[in-house]
């Protein structure tokens, strides 16, 4: 457990700009900068959803994939969106996604909630109808009615103080001269140098898998984002880099996965959502296939170890025919 004392000031920031309200903040580190710059920095009861509705959801992998589902859903239009994106939950909790981008890059998103806003009373109760388990409706409800609750001014009053936190940090960023267009989404490390060699479209495939760690992006959007057709993607891309783009997709959520649980302590469920694993289950089997034991396993070996000795190329040599 970290102690107050031990947060980043960016984090004490955060934490009391949402205090006042007890409206709870999630951050996603899209491109690990909060974890370059030690002010920045971000403790893991801070980068997981802890909401006590949510986490009774979890707890059966249906509603895990069901609120992991939504969740890709709300994020990746976050991230490709101009705007804060806000609604209500399939289980009536107020949700509200600020994006943080520096210099036009997407660098962050921050989930604001784990609230019913008192406006939304109604609307709120509906969907918990809808969404919950019926044999487990009334338990649903129960929780849900500890949640607090917050008027849309305080909400607002909130929104805008953390946007305030945000700009800080984006001084801090700039200040630090991070190169942001040339990091990628969590992790890529020295493959940086390997794609800067590749054919143009190569490459921007390439930047783009790389950015789109936990959206789940398919070979055919990424050749519609490309603008070609999925042969020609393949053969280019099976040409330079001896493996086909779906497989690379995969190899690179599965380091991202191995990263973020020799660096994090996010629990397996988060990370299986943030490197874009439709389930724990689905991650932890491609993991024991790629590396040999599963996620559990692997953070224990890890920390016994001492820790990661970094990043490695996600296309190794035991992957070229």
């Amino acid at each position: 457990m970290v102690t107050r004392n031990e947060w980043s000031s960016f984090e004490r920031l955060l934490r009391d700009a949402c205090g006042p309200t007890r409206i709870g903040i999630v951050a996603v580190d899209l491109r690990g900068v909060f974890r370059m710059v030690p002010d920045l920095r971000l403790s893991p009861e801070i980068q997981e959803h802890r909401c006590s509705l949510c986490t009774l959801a979890k707890s059966t992998p249906d509603g895990w994939r069901r609120c992991s589902s939504n969740k890709l859903v709300a994020s990746t239009t976050a991230v490709r969106s101009d705007r804060a994106v806000v609604g209500i939950c399939r289980l009536g909790i107020t949700e509200h996604i600020e994006r943080f981008v520096v210099n036009d890059v997407p660098v962050g998103l921050f989930y604001l909630g784990q609230v019913v806003r008192t406006d939304l009373r109604a609307a709120s109760a509906e969907r918990l109808a809808r969404g919950a388990p019926p044999a487990s409706r009334e338990h649903y409800e129960s929780v849900r009615a500890q949640l607090p609750r917050v008027s849309r001014r305080a909400f607002d009053r909130t929104v805008l103080r953390v946007r305030a936190v945000l700009d800080f940090a984006a001084a801090l960023i700039r200040a630090e001269g991070i190169p942001l267009a040339d990091l990628g989404a969590e992790i890529m490390g020295k493959e940086w140098s390997r794609i800067r060699e590749q054919p143009p479209i190569v490459r921007r495939a390439l930047v783009l898998v790389s950015r789109s760690a936990g959206q789940r992006l398919s070979v055919t959007e990424l050749a519609a984002r490309l603008r070609c057709s999925r042969e020609y993607l393949t053969r280019a891309f099976g040409d330079a880099m001896g493996v086909s783009p779906g497989r690379y997709i995969e190899l690179h959520r599965l380091e991202v996965a191995r990263h973020l649980l020799a660096e994090t302590n996010l629990a397996v469920g988060e990370i299986a959502f943030r490197s874009g694993f439709s389930d724990p289950s689905h991650l932890s089997a491609r993991f024991r296939a790629r590396f040999g034991s599963t996620p559990t396993d692997y953070r224990r070996r890890e920390s016994v170890d001492g820790g990661s000795t970094g990043s490695q190329t996600v296309v190794d040599s035991s992957e070229r025919p």
